[in-house]
């Protein structure tokens, strides 16, 4: 009792401000109306730590693992909040980690960024950010509608404009800030990465049928997915999570291959191939990063592999514990057979709001529905006669996605139509949703008819989504491929060596030749910084009619940083440049006073204005590189932004500034290195 009373003193303080502004405010999405508490991450505020309502999160789950049913839990007194009060603080952080990847906390960057490195770091993520979503889970099984949490989501996310239709101009007036639609697009794929996780991560013990090995060796197939790796990068990856050195190591005998290196090289672990289809490319310890980096992995090691292997598909999640058998009513709910025409609309379309991250969210949610819908009919029997059956918590996703429709079209019609006109990597993914599809909906007329499948699951593939061409042909058609590869790769071989054999015969050749050309190398310097030397010994004048006589100097080069290409200065060769940092600094100012007021209308902003209340800041690094090749690393580093949105910037377009290539050193400008201009006259 004092143990009882104790968390519910501790849960109703925690929960104090939550209570004290609590006016909740009716949202309508789709049909459905829902009173949620609205939150403004600009101005509520928000905090990483919530021990409190964590620790109780811990207590539910740890009762489910050992059975206890809802009914003992609501004896409980702290069991009688309401279920706003599991889920308000979780969805807020993971607002505000979403607006974080989004980009849109430039101004309080730091701040957010060591919250969020603790959050998801490996030694804390498993008391913050994995006991957040395991609080989300308790939260959706607690209520009764199945549409609840996914439209109080979309209200902490400010997603309520996303998730209505609407036509291109409306989309196009409604967010016509290019910036804008940006930051909805990737939030709103958060969004759906939120409920992957809810609904796919089932390796908690009290969440899920497992036990505590298989969330640890699922933690290491993920692991090893995205390549090879050693002890140590394991160890680090789990965060150790309190397992014995020798406990890891009986999983990785049954997870991994061990590849001892004949060199000074590490051993590594390498996945096992039979573990394959456990992949999950959104699994919730990935960061956009290391998801990237898997995938391109694992579609290196699928190449040769059948149409269920080559799409990367959702993997088959345990069962869930009957506590959270009520989660999988949010399948089929209508809010989110909503939500997915949406993102298809939108793709079929073309409209702002589309994006392909969304498009593979949507349809690996998709596939996740399916999964869970193939096992419900695989283990379904038909019930004895006078027997009752509870279909309360049957997932009906087909029929809902038959049954719905938008624009003329339900969601079967909407996938087929996209066949062929998205990326690959998500066609393979389509495709293989749609066959997946038809054979959920071939096995439940079968089963509702009483007949026994006994073929395998490739069959139904087959027989609802053929090949275009027979057997034999794929067959050939496969044979040619790998004999065109065969002999490409001997032919690479070959003449790989004879360039190896010609390089080593001039090198014997020309021995004493190669050893003048390094010293004088040596002795030169790359760039050539002063184009001109002075024909007198004179103090040098610039400009003028008292202009200094000056030679134009016999080579002037300069080698890029990046091609490592030595490009000669002149008019018709590539051009140049350094980065370089410029700003206004009152350090070297000739007028220093706080306010000076603008007398003159000043229509020359690329002059510095006569009254000099302010000077000019210029530095280079002094590493050259193409102008052209500058454009390609600028173009990287915002790539790079989009992936490894957790780190600090490499471009940080709002304000123009960029690092350099080599020395990441802040730059927000070019400096050009000219080529020699013509001979300078001393004439009067």
């Amino acid at each position: 009792l004092a143990t009882e009373f104790f968390l519910q003193t501790r849960f109703q303080m925690s929960l104090f401000h939550l209570r004290s502004n609590d006016t909740a405010v009716s949202y309508k999405i789709g049909g459905k109306v829902e009173e949620c508490i609205p939150y403004d991450s600009t101005k509520d505020p928000v905090s990483f730590h919530i021990p409190t309502l964590r620790m109780l999160c811990t207590l539910f789950t740890a009762l489910m693992e050992h059975n206890v049913s809802k009914q003992e839990w609501m004896v409980l007194p702290v069991s009688h909040s309401p279920p706003c009060e599991w889920y308000e603080y979780p969805l807020r952080i993971l607002s505000a980690v979403a607006q974080y990847n989004a980009g849109m906390w430039f101004r309080n960057h730091r701040p957010i960024a060591y919250s969020y490195q603790y959050y998801t770091h490996p030694v804390t993520r498993s008391s913050m950010f994995q006991k957040d979503v395991v609080m989300l889970q308790v939260a959706g099984s607690l209520m009764h509608s199945a549409d609840k949490l996914l439209i109080q989501a979309l209200v902490k996310f400010d997603l309520c404009s996303w998730a209505k239709l609407m036509s291109k101009a409306d989309e196009m007036s409604q967010f016509s800030s290019g910036r804008q639609r940006l930051h909805t697009v990737l939030v709103a794929e958060d969004y759906l990465q939120l409920f992957i996780m809810i609904l796919g991560e089932r390796w908690t013990r009290g969440v899920g049928e497992v036990k505590k090995d298989d969330a640890l060796r699922r933690l290491v197939v993920q692991m090893l997915c995205q390549r090879p790796a050693t002890f140590s990068a394991i160890d680090d990856f789990l965060g150790r999570d309190g397992a014995e050195d020798a406990f890891l190591e009986d999983i990785l005998s049954s997870v991994a291959n061990f590849q001892e290196s004949a060199s000074n090289r590490e051993s590594l672990f390498s996945l096992k191939s039979e573990l394959l289809p456990e992949y999950n490319k959104f699994n919730w310890f990935y960061t956009k990063k290391m998801s990237f980096d898997s995938y391109e992995y694992q579609q290196t090691l699928r190449t040769d592999q059948p149409l269920d292997m080559q799409a990367c598909p959702p993997p088959m999640a345990p069962k869930f514990k009957p506590a959270f058998v009520n989660l999988l009513s949010i399948y089929a709910s209508d809010t989110m057979i909503l939500i997915l025409q949406l993102i298809l609309r939108r793709k079929l379309l073309s409209l702002p709001l589309h994006s392909d991250g969304q498009l593979e969210r949507a349809i690996f949610l998709i596939g996740m529905a399916l999964n869970d819908e193939f096992r419900q009919w695989q283990e379904y029997r038909p019930p004895s006669e006078g027997e009752q059956v509870d279909s309360t918590n049957q997932i009906n996703f087909t029929d809902n996605a038959l049954s719905t429709t938008m624009d003329g079209m339900n969601l079967l019609q909407m996938m087929e139509k996209l066949v062929g006109d998205v990326i690959p990597s998500i066609d393979l993914l389509l495709k293989w949703a749609i066959a997946r599809f038809k054979a959920v909906d071939a096995l439940k007329k079968f089963k509702k008819e009483g007949k026994h499948l006994d073929e395998e699951y490739a069959f139904l593939i087959e027989e609802q989504y053929p090949d275009e061409s027979s057997p034999d042909e794929v067959t050939k058609e496969e044979e040619r491929r790998k004999q065109r590869h065969k002999n490409a790769m001997r032919h690479r071989q070959n003449a790989m060596q004879t360039m190896k054999n010609l390089s080593n015969q001039f090198v014997d050749k020309n021995q004493d030749m190669l050893v003048a050309h390094a010293k004088n190398s040596i002795e030169e310097d790359d760039v050539s910084f002063e184009l001109r030397k002075l024909s007198k010994e004179e103090f040098p004048v610039a400009i003028g009619p008292d202009q200094s006589e000056t030679k134009i100097l016999e080579s002037c080069t300069a080698q890029c940083v990046v091609c490592l290409e030595t490009t000669s200065l002149s008019d018709s060769s590539d051009s140049v440049v350094f980065p370089m940092f410029m700003q206004l600094s009152r350090i070297f100012c000739n007028v220093y006073e706080r306010k000076v007021e603008n007398k003159y209308n000043w229509k020359y902003p690329l002059y510095v204005p006569f009254e000099l209340n302010y000077g000019l800041y210029a530095n280079a690094c002094g590493h050259p590189l193409h102008f052209t090749c500058f454009k390609e690393a600028c173009l990287r580093m915002m790539l790079r932004n989009r992936t490894n949105s957790d780190r600090y910037p490499l471009f940080r377009a709002k304000r123009n500034e960029f690092f350099c290539s080599v020395c990441k050193r802040v730059s927000n400008g070019v400096l050009p290195l000219l080529s020699p201009m013509t001979m300078l006259t001393s004439e009067k």
